[in-house]
């Protein structure tokens, strides 16, 4: 970077020696004297030359950060015939006010500039034509001439007639690369809609946009989803035209069956973004889009267009939606993208003139127009870089950081801004608009009125004045300010809409603020604008008006499903059912495959007792809508089928309640369940509905903290909670309603002998491609007793069920036949609570657990996850950069270790572990390089981005899901995504390394305790079948040890102790965190505490060194000196000390007299494998050692310990103990007793004194 920073300031040194007046406009504005350099630009522009398209567009931007540019033209002149060869300059500065401005109505010279830029074919190539084109027809729209707008959309030249099919999955973009079938069968094949599960064929809509662009959300009406579009294009002879392309979305374009475009981000671009060359047959030929978007896109869409060279649309193309026999292209070339031509114009400029950062300005400006961030953050990077202070840089750099991933750097750069131009004129409206949020009226009306002394009365600013007045209720003021708005602009939305309020509500005329609303919508038409009027005409009962209007905003959007949603609602609230089906039969006319119309429909006929007519669209919309929890009630009625809960075992829960007497035996216990009850239906077209019972008595005031407040558990993405009950019932039989707050219960007035009692039911949904899968775990047994635990599955004939229970004899379910569905039944009573052990396993490895799934193997969830996060870890203009910070020498000459060693330490040296719900999804990743431009992440985030980092490196490596061995080496017993965590695995030196990433202080290559036994699914990047649930290899753990030095010297009563300790592997970690990034005086404090409280005298610390505390080494070294006061021991002459072991290897208190009953989990209790102890016993003065403790060795299995001493002299004897052992292990119950005497021979042969006269 240095290198590049330093060749921009060689090639400026000349321009700086020969400097012109349009040079030193660029002194003028790296200084930010905006004053000096806008008199430079002028001379320029006046004195011609080979600059004067630079001093323009310079001063247009300048014009546009400063204040306001709308003056421009008038102060100047129109810079569309000032400049020469005005294509490009025109495409970058499109949307600012000399130009065109924003879309809508225009006037004057904007007007001009269109009517140019429409016709002009000398100067402007057949994109811009295109481009105005389609802005003259939208203008036609705005001002309510739907036949004149119809016309220039239809001279755009884009293929207009399509047919569709879809909706396919793409959650997170999982579904761009996937092969769903459309792209060999253009007709007559049904394909299955992963998004819904059902048959979906190619369709053509009722009505399409016919704008040039084709939206598509109405024909594919979900958050995300990939959808294909086909046309037929009868060529009258062989030709080889351009395509042009520009979409919203992901998408790929395919001629006669040959991919000529793919682009995997999805993007808002213009028109014609991307060309390519291709060939089209004399006949037809097939032209095939596939378009992904999700819940990132909003308005998904796309045009397609064949030009001649010129960019202008070639003449005698016939396109029609259905299929016709074509020629398919087998041809082996690739073809190329052609580079836009503003982008192409500025590239050569740049080259040309690389001192000249104007051309690097317009050359981001045209990426920011196509959402090509990284490319737009490029150009600028190092310009801002050389001029950190200038602000008109700055300013049009924080214009490229306008993307989903760039809010931290955007806002920073904002920050920045502010700092250098306080009195910049929209610094000055942003920091009013503050105040306003803050409350702070006065201090905000007197920016405003600064604002106005800078750049005179403008719209912005008498708006914000009206506000201001209205907020501190100034009504005279507010009313003034409001009548001056409104007559000086009468076509402003927020003005007309003020003047409404005014009129109808404070005037209390609301005839006179109805005919304020229909002037405007007389002139324009504005959505909003015209749903406002039409509800105003309905609640004064002006059907006819509220119709007219109704129906002018379907003329306006036909294709549009919302355009009809008004009247139908009209005609279904009113009876007009007949009339509601009209419209609701042109909704699915255009979305064949939205169940939404069909639901519709059948409630309607429903109305009508056209029951035969409402059963069967019930059914056709819940095969579209596996959700339609409504449409299957609606037909267990009308078919007088029995009520799907009545197939459930029946339980009286009253009666339980009442009936139930604790046993004597379980009285210490806090509470007891009385019954603990799921019903789960899985339906056959892939939800679920599950219903929980539970009623808990309270024994004792521990129960009652337990249970006066709790939080239903369900994932608000894909469920829905129905609170169905929630109560305290007392001994008497009241019930007292608890309260409610969405999943939150609150249970008020509980005493010791009541019951809480609540049911609820959890609708679920998947999305994509586990839409359909269900898995659950129930527990039978807690450590607490239950009179009777149940668990009840409905399952569709159609729905494979695989179950395994475990801890039991409950592992064969009643099974009965209902219908299409078979009930799977478990049941258990009189359930004694699971005894508490010190370090005992889980529940779900002790207890009765009951696991059920419909996923028939573990391929299905890597599969998807792979899917889903690929698009995630693809690299961008972040990762790229830091890529470069990475390996600065590249990576050719080094060996993959190195590889996965430098990116962990970039990552753990920059990223922060952060897991916040808002930010982060239950399953999805962040982007890459969104985690690394806001240094925060959670354990997916960080493995995608050393993915990303170790793709580009070329380092094999992917994903890792975990269940962390805390949740059991049996949390998962069938397919599932019960994971917990993730990690991230390479292969290096022949061998594959597991990393844990959300730790700061972890050596590199160490695999933690939580991960020893963990259950781990492997995700490959590139999938292939044949992956199975499994765990770390043993081979991968790093050793723990603590090896100590230490001296011990007897000094009187006292004793003198130096520790030379090392803490290798994991164990470095914990220190890390106790001192890294501490005060002194707080790390003091803990190596004081830390020393202390192995001794029960006062402990002095004289001194301490940490050796590679602020490195990631798999060693770290504590050494100490200190003194323990008075723990020498004198009887008569003889002295003594006990061994001062500074760590505890074994203690006897985990033993207790009963007889284990569960395995031990040693690594909640052990952290470390190796404990390797030398201490030297000095003695001073004319003492002498008198007898000696005799050697210790005990084994059992694995684990070994050693005390041993060895006298050299008598003034100096050397203790060394070895314990070592494997921590990850878990010891079985039924070799308790056998721990327990190892333990205690430790511990015996620690309490050992030394004795010396």
């Amino acid at each position: 970077m240095k290198r590049v920073v330093s060749i921009i300031l060689l090639t400026l040194c000349p321009y700086l020696l020969m400097a012109g007046d349009y040079e030193k406009a660029w002194e003028a504005l790296h200084k930010n004297d905006f004053k000096s350099a806008t008199i430079y630009l002028e001379k320029t522009i006046k004195s011609g030359g080979p600059k004067k398209n630079s001093a323009i567009v310079t001063m247009i931007l300048l014009k546009n950060m400063i204040g306001y540019d709308n003056d421009f033209t008038s102060q100047y002149f129109n810079p569309l015939k000032a400049l020469k060869n005005p294509a490009p300059y025109a495409y970058a500065m499109w949307f600012l006010n000399p130009v065109l401005g924003q879309y809508g109505v225009k006037t004057g010279v904007q007007l001009e500039n269109l009517q140019q830029l429409c016709a002009d074919t000398l100067n402007y190539n057949g994109s811009i034509n295109a481009a105005a084109t389609y802005f003259m027809g939208l203008q036609n729209s705005c001002a309510n001439n739907k036949k004149e707008a119809a016309r220039w959309y239809h001279a755009i030249g884009a293929l207009e007639e399509w047919s569709y099919v879809g909706p396919f999955d793409n959650v997170m973009g999982s579904g761009f690369d996937k092969d769903y079938g459309p792209l060999k069968s253009p007709q007559g094949t049904a394909f299955t809609s992963s998004n819904n599960n059902s048959p979906v064929n190619w369709f053509s809509p009722l009505y399409t946009t016919r704008e040039g662009w084709n939206e598509v959300s109405s024909f594919f009406p979900v958050r995300s989803a990939v959808g294909y579009a086909q046309t037929f294009v009868n060529a009258p002879a062989d030709m080889d035209p351009i395509l042009c392309m520009g979409a919203t979305a992901a998408m790929k374009v395919w001629v006669n069956d040959k991919l000529v475009m793919s682009q995997p981000q999805e993007m808002v671009t213009e028109m014609d973004w991307w060309k390519v060359k291709v060939h089209l047959n004399k006949g037809f030929n097939r032209v095939l889009v596939q378009i992904g978007f999700t819940e990132n896109t909003s308005h998904p869409n796309f045009i397609l267009r064949f030009t001649d060279d010129h960019y202008r649309p070639l003449k005698g193309l016939v396109s029609q939606p259905l299929a016709e026999k074509y020629q398919t292209d087998m041809s082996a070339s690739a073809p190329e993208l052609i580079p836009h031509f503003a982008e192409d114009y500025f590239r050569k400029q740049l080259a040309l003139q690389p001192e000249d950062p104007i051309n690097a300005v317009l050359l981001s400006r045209v990426f920011i127009r196509n959402q090509e961030w990284d490319k737009a953050k490029s150009v600028m990077k190092n310009w801002y870089k050389t001029f950190p202070k200038d602000a008109f840089l700055l300013n049009y750099y924080v214009e490229c950081m306008s993307g989903a991933n760039d809010r931290s750097d955007y806002e920073e750069g904002l920050e920045t801004l502010k700092n250098m131009l306080p009195d910049n004129y929209w610094v000055l409206y942003s920091k009013a608009v503050k105040l306003e949020n803050e409350k702070s009226y006065s201090e905000a009306m007197e920016l405003v009125d600064k604002m106005i002394t800078i750049e005179g009365e403008r719209s912005v600013t008498t708006l914000k004045k009206l506000q201001l007045f209205a907020m501190q209720k100034k009504l005279d003021s507010m009313v003034q300010q409001l009548k001056f708005a409104y007559e000086k602009y009468p076509d402003n939305y927020d003005a007309v809409q003020t003047m409404y309020i005014y009129e109808s509500r404070l005037n209390n005329n609301p005839v006179k603020g109805a005919e304020v609303l229909q002037k405007y919508c007389d002139s324009f038409y504005n959505f909003n604008m015209h749903t406002l009027l039409r509800d105003v005409y309905l609640n004064q009962g002006k059907t006819d008006e509220a119709l007219r209007l109704m129906h002018a905003t379907v003329d306006m959007a036909p294709y549009d499903l919302d355009a009809y949603s008004p009247l139908i609602r009209y005609y279904f609230g009113s009876r007009q059912y007949d009339s509601a089906i009209h419209y609701l039969n042109i909704q699915h006319k255009i979305s064949p495959y939205y169940h939404q119309p069909i639901g519709d429909i059948a409630s309607c006929y429903m109305q009508l007792k056209q029951n035969d007519s409402a059963v069967a669209n019930f059914k056709r919309a819940l095969a579209m809508h596996a959700g339609g929890f409504d449409y299957r009630e609606q037909l267990r009625m009308l078919e007088k089928q029995t009520p799907i809960e009545k197939y459930f075992p029946v339980m009286d829960y009253y009666s339980e309640i009442k009936d139930y007497s604790m046993p004597t035996a379980d009285t210490s216990q806090p509470y007891a369940y009385i019954f603990d009850e799921k019903n789960v239906v899985l339906y056959p077209e892939g939800a679920s509905e599950q219903t929980i019972n539970t009623a808990v008595y309270l024994s004792n005031k521990k129960g009652i903290s337990r249970w006066k407040e709790i939080s239903l558990p369900y994932n608000g993405v894909y469920q829905e909670l129905i609170i169905v009950k929630a109560e305290a019932i007392k001994p008497s039989g009241a019930r007292i309603p608890a309260e409610t707050d969405g999943n939150d219960i609150v249970f008020t007035k509980l005493d010791v002998g009541d019951v809480v009692y609540y049911s609820y039911k959890v609708r679920s949904v998947g999305r994509g491609r586990l839409k359909r899968e269900f898995w659950d775990k129930f527990y039978f047994s807690d450590y607490v007793p239950a009179k009777v635990s149940a668990y009840n599955v409905l399952v569709a004939d159609t729905v494979p069920l695989y179950y395994e229970y475990r801890n039991g004899a409950g592992d064969k379910p009643k099974i009965s036949k209902h219908d299409q569905f078979k009930l799977y039944s478990w049941r258990k009573e009189n359930i004694k609570p699971i005894r508490k052990e010190y370090y005992m396993p889980n529940v779900s490895e002790v207890g009765e657990v009951l696991h059920v799934s419909t996923v028939k193997d573990w391929d299905v969830i890597a599969e998807w996850y792979s899917d889903i996060t690929r698009e995630q870890s693809r690299e961008d203009f972040e990762i790229n950069e830091a890529f470069k910070e990475i390996f600065p020498n590249g990576t050719a000459n080094l060996d993959d270790l190195t590889k996965a060693r430098k990116i962990y330490d970039y990552i753990e040296d920059r990223i922060s572990y952060s897991s916040v719900s808002f930010r982060q999804g239950a399953y999805v990743p962040q982007k890459a390089g969104k985690t690394l431009i806001t240094k925060l992440g959670d354990c997916k985030d960080l493995s995608t981005l050393f993915l990303a980092f170790a793709r580009k490196a070329g380092l094999p490596a992917n994903l890792i899901l975990v269940s962390t061995r805390e949740y059991g080496e049996h949390n998962m017993q069938l397919p599932s995504l019960d994971f917990n965590h993730c990690i991230i695995a390479f292969k290096a030196n022949n061998k594959t390394w597991y990393q844990e990433l959300t730790s700061n202080t972890l050596p590199f290559g160490v695999v933690p305790t939580a991960l020893a036994g963990a259950q781990i699914l492997n995700i490959p990047y590139d999938f292939k079948p044949g992956e199975k649930l499994g765990t770390i290899p043993a081979s991968n753990y790093t050793k723990k040890s603590v090896v100590r030095r230490m001296d011990v010297t007897v000094k009187g009563t006292d004793a003198v102790l130096s520790s030379n300790c090392a803490y290798v592997g994991e164990v470095s970690e914990e220190l890390r965190a106790d001192y890294l990034h501490k005060t002194p005086e707080d790390v003091k404090d803990g190596v004081q505490n830390r020393v202390s409280r192995n001794f029960k005298n006062q402990v002095v610390l004289d001194n301490y060194s940490i050796t590679n505390l602020d490195n990631r080494k798999d060693t770290l070294w504590l050494n100490t000196s200190f003194t323990v006061k008075n723990e020498v021991i004198n009887v008569g002459d003889i002295h003594m000390i006990k061994l001062p072991f500074m760590d505890v290897v074994a203690t006897a208190d985990i033993f207790t007299a009963e007889p284990r009953q569960f395995p031990f989990v040693y690594a909640d209790y052990e952290q470390l494998d190796d404990y390797i102890t030398e201490m030297h016993v000095h003695l001073s003065g004319d003492i002498k050692f008198d007898q000696l403790p005799s050697a210790t060795t005990l084994k059992m299995g694995e684990m070994s310990y050693s005390l041993e001493f060895n006298k050299v002299s008598d003034t100096h004897l050397v203790v060394t103990r070895h314990f070592s052992t494997d921590s990850n292990k878990t010891i079985p119950a039924a070799a308790w007793k056998e721990l327990e005497t190892f333990f205690n021979g430790i511990v015996k042969s620690e309490q050992k004194y030394i004795s010396f006269r």
